[in-house]
């Protein structure tokens, strides 16, 4: 297997949707139904790699023929025979009641997300699965059985802007966004086990306020931004187990010639 050729990666995508709108134009929305599936994508191969009769993997002996080192690794194993699957919805919808104001909310809703098949994890009820001691057994319940890393289940996004059109303060306009995520799996393995209360990141509710004002000088137009994240300063993870960023601002100035 160390020669052999790698597979070209390949994705399988189908989807169906449909798209709305009021007369007026007021409300315009989309929903989506899908279904991806990926395959031969890249990944460790731990089998081969643990392996301890495979000289190329490691030598105890110090210049051996073929190793570069005492005890070093001189290849890492991958493989490609993996297939991944996500189904899901997707929607949106565009609100703008009056013309100076306008509020998009979307979400999804992502109800499969697991991995089909994977030569380096023997699938439950196969001869190589029966064949594993409770502990490994253990392991590919896991693998098969938790949600895809990285993938939670529902996400939903709102985020409403308020434009001044009146007045001095003319243009300047006023946001207040909110993002959720469901949890999400950190990693299918013993130590974050998501069969059995292992941690999982997502589960928030953020919100973030924008204010911003356009202005000319010496003929520049200008734009002048200033937002507010994570308001209610938040502790959440957005991804892996490090904490994401706690309240913060940031103020930026935009020019148009």
């Amino acid at each position: 297997g160390a020669y052999a050729n790698i597979k070209n990666e390949t994705g399988k995508n189908i989807e169906f949707g449909a798209k709305i709108s009021t007369e007026d134009n007021k409300i315009v929305g989309t929903i989506s139904f899908f279904r991806g599936e990926r395959s031969n994508q890249k990944l460790d191969d731990p089998v081969m790699q643990l392996n301890a009769n495979e000289p190329y993997n490691s030598s105890t002996t110090l210049f051996a023929p073929g190793s570069y080192g005492y005890n070093t690794r001189n290849f890492r194993w991958r493989t490609t025979d993996l297939t991944n699957r996500v189904e899901g919805s997707e929607a949106e919808v565009i609100w703008t009641p009056i013309r100076n104001f306008q509020a998009v909310i979307n979400g999804s809703w992502l109800w499969t997300a697991k991995t089909l098949d994977d030569k380096t994890h023997p699938k439950p009820g196969t001869d190589r699965y029966n064949a594993l001691a409770a502990t490994g057994k253990r392991d590919q319940d896991i693998y098969y059985g938790g949600r895809l890393e990285n993938v939670p289940e529902y996400r939903v996004n709102f985020f409403g802007k308020y434009t001044l059109t009146e007045g001095v303060a003319r243009g300047a306009a006023f946001g207040l966004g909110m993002r959720y995520s469901s949890k999400a799996v950190v990693a299918r393995n013993v130590d974050w086990n998501p069969l059995n209360g292992g941690f999982q990141f997502g589960d928030y509710v953020v919100f973030d306020v924008t204010a911003s004002y356009p202005w000319e000088i010496l003929g520049y137009k200008l734009t002048s931004s200033f937002g507010i994240y994570n308001v209610t300063d938040k502790d959440y993870s957005d991804g892996g187990f490090v904490l994401s960023p706690k309240r913060n601002w940031l103020f930026t100035n935009t020019v148009r010639f």
